[in-house]
């Protein structure tokens, strides 16, 4: 029987993958997962003033908009799964930098926006990224309080 996955319990493992890799891998593709359902159940558009932070760089899905985008464009029955185009809706949710390679960050960047993007570190988890804000401006050497006017946005404080 497969079970929807939780915290606890990944989707990824939920399918039989193994537990070392729950935060290697089973966690960032729940949170695709997660995105997934949240664009295409339209809770953005009900909820237009609730901000959502999608952990590990969004998981895949930046590099799955492309392929939800082509899905969307062509037309009933696929484009009714979204509000609008898939590409947009992602602009949406906000995104930590936890991606642990600079060309990863970079097009997570060109496809959502750095206003978009908060500095994530994954402390106290083993695979946590060391350094991670200094990972983040050298990656997208932004503004000096880029990150951290992001973060007052997303917290909505600013």
């Amino acid at each position: 029987m497969i079970r929807r996955g939780n915290s606890s319990r990944p989707f990824g493992l939920a399918l039989g993958g193994r537990p070392e890799l729950a935060a290697v891998a089973a966690f960032p593709l729940d949170t695709t997962f997660a995105a997934a359902s949240l664009m295409t159940h339209g809770v953005l558009e009900r909820f237009p003033k609730l901000r959502i932070l999608l952990s590990h760089g969004g998981g895949a899905l930046p590099w799955i908009l492309p392929r939800l985008a082509h899905s969307y464009a062509l037309g009933p029955p696929l484009q009714k799964l979204f509000a609008k185009d898939p590409a947009e809706i992602a602009k949406s949710f906000y995104y930590d930098t936890i991606l642990y390679d600079r060309s990863a960050l970079q097009y997570l960047a060109e496809k959502v926006g750095v206003d978009q993007l908060v500095v994530g570190s994954d402390y106290p988890f083993t695979i946590k990224q060391d350094r991670p804000a200094q990972f983040a401006k050298q990656a997208l050497p932004l503004a000096r309080n880029a990150f951290s006017a992001n973060a007052r946005r997303l917290l909505g404080l600013g």
